[in-house]
């Protein structure tokens, strides 16, 4: 681990979202507080051995349901390959576009320990979070990766179908 990570061990696919519910036709996720967004800047460790993935529907959502799923060894790495290299975001930006569709991710290593999550905002504009980490810039990149696993739903606000 690097300074300003913290381990934990994952026995299950987390879910950080509890419950979804319509409310005069939106859909309205019930979800932990927002991440503290620091100044430290980003790597994730490399070389994970997967991450759990949860794609957060957003208020536009007909059918208003989180999806759970994983990424093996190879996409992982190159998931956090991708988001180390993102370019950090230029300060508080207004996001009119934002759903808050999004996808959140785990990544698990051999030694036991997890990182994450790590949410990647899939609307507006399209940002990486890390608690305790500088906010930075989602890629085209790292969009067209997690088309590969995306559900059905959530592919075509990533590569256009």
């Amino acid at each position: 681990m690097t300074a300003g990570q913290t381990a934990f061990n994952v026995q299950s696919t987390p879910q950080v979202v509890r419950t979804t519910s319509m409310l005069n036709g939106r859909c309205v996720l019930t979800s932990p507080a927002e991440l503290a967004v620091g100044s430290t800047a980003l790597p994730i460790r490399t070389e994970p051995t997967g991450a759990s993935v949860q794609w957060d529907p957003g208020m536009n959502s007909k059918t208003c349901r989180v999806a759970y799923g994983t990424a093996d060894a190879r996409l992982a790495s190159a998931l956090v390959d991708d988001i180390n290299a993102a370019p950090p975001s230029k300060g508080n930006l207004a996001c009119p576009n934002d759903d808050g569709s999004a996808v959140r991710l785990i990544f698990s290593y051999a030694d036991g320990t997890a990182f994450g999550p790590v949410i990647i905002s899939l609307s507006g504009c399209r940002v990486v979070k890390a608690s305790g980490y500088a906010t930075r810039d989602s890629t085209e990149k790292i969009q067209s990766s997690l088309a590969t696993i995306a559900p059905r739903a959530w592919r075509s606000s990533l590569d256009g179908r």
